[in-house]
């Protein structure tokens, strides 16, 4: 419950000092994606493979709900409403569709290393690219696991990884050279592993 909320906050915007964002849940009487092209076709190109595949609710991007939070309190109090459909299957999508608004599209695309990765879940096998992983750890949909000062990283692998993430990553071997200091020593002593295609 908790861990949803975090991840979410850690991905908002800030505005006039306070946390906001969106929450996708489902209701089936009523589609808010309705004649929102733009956003559909973003959520389709980004997530429909994942989508297809962990996706059990007959038509649930059809009955798609976006709600609105404006503070860590009432997204806790939206998430325990909901609660339900992020545990049930197909709630994985509903994450990170709301992970996706609540970062903004916009935004998103400016952090994507468009060049190596033009979306955030591999096409043709759904698993999640490196940006779906930092989106996730550090709120940021960036490319790399370095440090994000180090500059010449940056030219070669994309945007790194800010200061002060409460969880870690260890890639697989080969790419455990490029780690920087920001994911390999968490606030927590909690890190994602990555091994071979899987978390």
């Amino acid at each position: 419950y908790m861990a949803l909320v975090q991840v979410l906050i850690r991905s908002s915007t800030a505005s006039e000092g306070k946390q906001t964002g969106k929450l996708a849940v489902l209701n089936y009487e009523e589609n808010q994606l309705e004649g929102k092209k733009p956003l559909q076709n973003f959520l389709v190109a980004h997530l429909g493979t994942l989508s297809a595949i962990s996706g059990r609710y007959p038509g649930y991007r059809e009955h798609l709900r976006v709600l609105d939070w404006k503070s860590k309190a009432e997204l806790k109090e939206l998430v325990g409403k909901h609660l339900d459909s992020f545990m049930a299957p197909g709630g994985l999508v509903m994450l990170l569709y709301s992970l996706v608004l609540t970062r903004g599209i916009e935004r998103i695309q400016s952090e994507l290393w468009i060049s190596h990765t033009p979306t955030l879940v591999a096409n043709g096998n759904g698993y999640c690219n490196q940006e779906l992983v930092n989106l996730l750890i550090a709120g940021q949909a960036t490319a790399g696991i370095h440090d994000i000062g180090n500059k010449d990283v940056t030219a070669v692998y994309g945007k790194g990884i800010p200061s002060g993430q409460e969880i870690g990553f260890f890639p697989p071997k080969p790419s455990a050279q490029l780690l920087g200091s920001h994911l390999k020593s968490p606030i927590f002593p909690i890190w994602i592993v990555l091994a071979k295609s899987h978390y």
